[in-house]
């Protein structure tokens, strides 16, 4: 807000800056200014985990995370070797200002062999992630 000059700026996303804007001053008239944040309110990224957990089953695993988005979004992307198995979680992000409670988050894995001794690493970041429940 600009108490000065009597104008109320408001975040946006929008593809076309100009087109929002005459949207806005139409509906709201001159003293309301937009701020172009981001081209699209959501956008899907990959989303780093913590860590996971094996089981139930000897080829499903659950990662954990903590974020505010509902884990029913979230989609595993699993790439499996003999070594490792890399899990990508891919999920929608808001851009823009805006806050959020983060919550524990558990997603199972379904595998296409048996876990055994492979290692689990996170897409999003490339890093092996530790086995342990989420506290």
């Amino acid at each position: 807000m600009d108490f000065a000059r009597e104008i109320l700026t408001v975040e946006v996303a929008a593809e076309d800056e100009d087109e929002a804007s005459a949207l806005v001053r139409e509906r709201y008239g001159d003293r309301v200014e937009i701020e172009v944040v981001a081209p699209a309110a959501w956008v899907v990224e990959d989303v780093a985990w913590e860590c996971w957990t094996p089981g139930p089953g000897a080829d499903q695993l659950s990662i954990w995370l903590l974020d505010s988005t509902d884990d029913s979004d979230l989609r595993p992307l699993v790439a499996e070797t003999e070594h490792e198995v890399v899990v990508t979680l891919l999920g929608p992000r808001w851009q823009g200002a805006r806050s959020a409670m983060a919550l524990k988050i558990e997603k199972r894995i379904q595998l296409a062999a048996p876990l055994g001794t492979r290692r689990v690493v996170d897409g999003a970041t490339g890093h092996q992630r530790p086995q342990r429940p989420l506290h």
